[in-house]
Formats: C-alpha cells, sequence, structure tokens
C-alpha cells in the first residue's frame, strides 16, 4: 500500500527569528515595493508605481522631488508613477493613511469644539467589536462574518427606527468604522472592529454602558448566523472627550496603527524593548518581515492578468488561469516563505471588504442629526471620499529636481529597483 503524505508542518515564528535591520522609511517603503511586484497575489498591487502614470502635468514623464526636511536636509521621493489605490499595497495605503489621519483630525476637532442646536457640547464614542476564532477559521470565512455584523450594526429598526431606534435614541449622527485584522500561528486571524460614534449631544456614562451593550446585541446576533461566537467581555468602549493635539493624534493613528508608516517603527527596530517577542502579525508587519529577510526577499512568481493564485498546501502554491484552469506555475515554499500564504489570503479578502467605511452624506437635511453629520463631513474635508479617489486626489509635495522618461524609469529603475532604493538612500543636498 502506499505511504499515507505526511502533513507538512508549518514552522513557528516570532519577530525575534526575523533580523530586521533599521532603514529610513523611504527606503522601506520601497523595500516594500519592490517585494510586491514580485510575491503579490493581485496583479493590480504588482504594476503600482511600475509603470509611469502619463500624469499630464509632468508631461508623461516620472520626476524627482525634493522634501524639505526640519533639520535643513531634504528627502528624495519619486512620483508620477501609476498607481493600484489598494489599501494593501504599501505605496497607495500610506497615501490613504496620511490623507485619513489628517481628515480624521479635523473632523474630531470640529465635533469637539462645536455645539449642537440646542447649544450643548457634543461627544464621541470610541468602541472595538470582537470576534472568536480559532486556528482552523479562513480569512474568507471570518471577512464574510465580520462584514456582515458590521452592516447589521446600522440597518433594521433596531437602529433605525426613528422612534425606537439607537440613532434617534442616543443621538448619533454618524459613524467612521474600520476593520482591522492580524494573525498569529497560534490562534489564527483575528478581525476586529473599531467604531467611532458621533453623538450629537453631551455623552454620559449611562450611554456608554447601554451603546455597548445594543451595538454588541446586533453584532452577537450577526455573527452567530455565520457560525461565529462574540463575548461582550472583549469589546470595549470608551469617551473621546478631551481635545488636545496629543488625543487627536493618538486617536488618528490608532485608527490608522496598522499603516506602513506605524509599522515600520515597530518592525525596524526604531523603539526596540529588550526581549520582545511578536507572535501577532498585522499584513504589513508581516511583509515587512518578509522583505527585509535575506531568505524570503528573493522569492518570486509568474502572475499576468486573468491569472490567479491559490494555495494547496501550507507549503505549495499555484497559478493557474482564471478562466481555463490551466496551471501556469508551482512553487514550493519552505521555512519562512510559508508565511507568504497569510499575505496572499489577506490580499484576497480584504480586496473587496472596503475596512474603512463611513456613513453616507445625508440626501437631505430634514433632521437635526443629517444636519450635523453633513457639518462634521464638511469640516473633515473629504473623509467620505472612497479609497481610489483619496489616492487619486493625492497631489506631490516639494520641488521637481529631475525628470525620468517611462522607457528610463523602466530601463534604469523599475528593472532595477537597487538604483530606486540607492536614489532614495542618498543625501539629498543636491
Amino acid at each position: 500500500m502506499p505511504s499515507a503524505r505526511k502533513k507538512t508542518p508549518t514552522p513557528t515564528f516570532t519577530k525575534s527569528d526575523f533580523h530586521i535591520p533599521y532603514m529610513a522609511f523611504p527606503e522601506l517603503l520601497w523595500q516594500l515595493q519592490r517585494v510586491t511586484w514580485r510575491m503579490s497575489s493581485q496583479s493590480s498591487i504588482r504594476s503600482c508605481s511600475k509603470f509611469v502614470s502619463g500624469n499630464i502635468v509632468y508631461g508623461g514623464m516620472a520626476v524627482l522631488r525634493a522634501i524639505p526636511q526640519q533639520n535643513g536636509s531634504r528627502k528624495l521621493q519619486f512620483g508620477g508613477l501609476h498607481r493600484c489605490k489598494s489599501g494593501q499595497c504599501p505605496r497607495c495605503s500610506q497615501i490613504l493613511a496620511i490623507r485619513r489621519a489628517k481628515q480624521m483630525e479635523q473632523g474630531i476637532q470640529y465635533w469637539l469644539s462645536s455645539n449642537n442646536e440646542q447649544g450643548q457640547n457634543r461627544g464621541i464614542a470610541f468602541m472595538t467589536l470582537t470576534m472568536g476564532h480559532n486556528p482552523a477559521d479562513s480569512a474568507e470565512k471570518l471577512a464574510h462574518a465580520i462584514s456582515k455584523a458590521r452592516t447589521a450594526l446600522t440597518t433594521g429598526g433596531e437602529y433605525r427606527d426613528r422612534k425606537r431606534g439607537d440613532r434617534y435614541n442616543f443621538q448619533i449622527a454618524g459613524i467612521i468604522s474600520r476593520i482591522e485584522v492580524t494573525w498569529s500561528q497560534r490562534h489564527g486571524y483575528h478581525f476586529h472592529l473599531h467604531l467611532l460614534l458621533m453623538i450629537d449631544r453631551p455623552l454620559t456614562a449611562s450611554d456608554l454602558v447601554n451603546l455597548q451593550a445594543r451595538f454588541h446585541h446586533r453584532w452577537q446576533k450577526a455573527l452567530a448566523k455565520e457560525g461565529v461566537e462574540a463575548d461582550i467581555r472583549q469589546s470595549d468602549i470608551r469617551p473621546v472627550d478631551d481635545f488636545d493635539d496629543a488625543s487627536q493624534v493618538l486617536l488618528s493613528q490608532y485608527l490608522n496603527k496598522t499603516a506602513p508608516w506605524n509599522v515600520a517603527k515597530e518592525m525596524t527596530m526604531e523603539t526596540r524593548k529588550t526581549g520582545h517577542t511578536k507572535r501577532s502579525w498585522s499584513y504589513f508587519e508581516l511583509l515587512t518581515a518578509l522583505c527585509t529577510d535575506a531568505s524570503t526577499n528573493k522569492q518570486w512568481f509568474p502572475l499576468r492578468k486573468g491569472e490567479i493564485v491559490t494555495w494547496d498546501r501550507p507549503n505549495h502554491l499555484i497559478v493557474s488561469n482564471q478562466t481555463t484552469g490551466e496551471i501556469i506555475a508551482e512553487r514550493s515554499m519552505y521555512g519562512k516563505n510559508q508565511l507568504w500564504r497569510v499575505i496572499h489570503e489577506l490580499e484576497a479578502v480584504m480586496k473587496g471588504m472596503r475596512p474603512y467605511r463611513v456613513s453616507n452624506k445625508p440626501r437631505t437635511q430634514d433632521s437635526q442629526l443629517d444636519r450635523a453629520w453633513s457639518a462634521f463631513l464638511r469640516n473633515s474635508h473629504g473623509l467620505e471620499t472612497n479609497d481610489a479617489d483619496t489616492v487619486s486626489k493625492r497631489t506631490g509635495v516639494g520641488e521637481v529636481i529631475g525628470y525620468i522618461s517611462p522607457s528610463e524609469w523602466m530601463t534604469n529603475y523599475a528593472n532595477h529597483p537597487e538604483n530606486i532604493i540607492r536614489t532614495v538612500r542618498a543625501d539629498a543636498h543636491i
């Protein structure tokens, strides 16, 4: 009888298993970009920044800009490149996070320094809702469940009814929400939801208790339909009632804490703690570890339009034609390289999820809550804009010090990413 195939064990990793050197953030960003050109499971992410966008502002050229720094030096930055506008792309996620942080600070500043139509102060409740999970749960299952549960929080009479609904009883003008996910080998994928509830009246301790209970009830009921449990003891709610520079920045960064610029500080050990090991990883933490590790950052497989990536085993990936099913390439992944499976699974489930969501702009101004929410959005200067439009509206800063033709970019830079990294490393006193 043929012997049974032995199950390939998945190695156990902590942060200390990766020797991640400190590097300036612009260099790390291009290191991340370079590795996604080779290893992303999404063809759109693989093309981001690889081609010149043809922007008429730059005459169809790529540009090199010098951005002044507070210490008198300058930072070099490339511009005029194609953007994929994906939240899983290092470059586009960075643009999104910086822009959203600024918009959120502006909106929070307005809200907490303004009064409602009765002349009362306004409040903000910051709520976190979690869900049960185990290592056997797929990212696809948990992503579907949390998307359904988030929608259930603000649909139906329990929230929208004008007499008994939470929106009117608690005077909730609007909600900002963000889905986040981490992964660990011991516990698998951990999805959780952060919510900012903008309350158009003074927020009381009783409001916090009742809001948490009522939101968790709908959350728990929706997750149960998907076969997932939720424990209220793992949820949290707290007021945001002190408006100063520090609280603004901390709150905006918390809602964007998985953005590349925050991950860089932790993963490159700029704020290293003796004996610290990391067992739970966000998407960009995993990507940073893989792209800076000598044994993992040279992996590559082909991926063209219409082709998809699947893993039939923890250590084996397949590239196939999405229409015909024809296998284009196969690759066995050993040791730390098996973590690419997690990257690919997260890319797939986050692609169409819309992790970041803002209550819709009111079509009418018939109620006090609608008027209040419209004013909040107006003062946050585009917080409700979708990811693609936010990236598209991002304009370059700094002085243009050089132009690069599309052919030169492809030949000398995209095909030789080490030249990009060498350039951003350079002292920008040009």
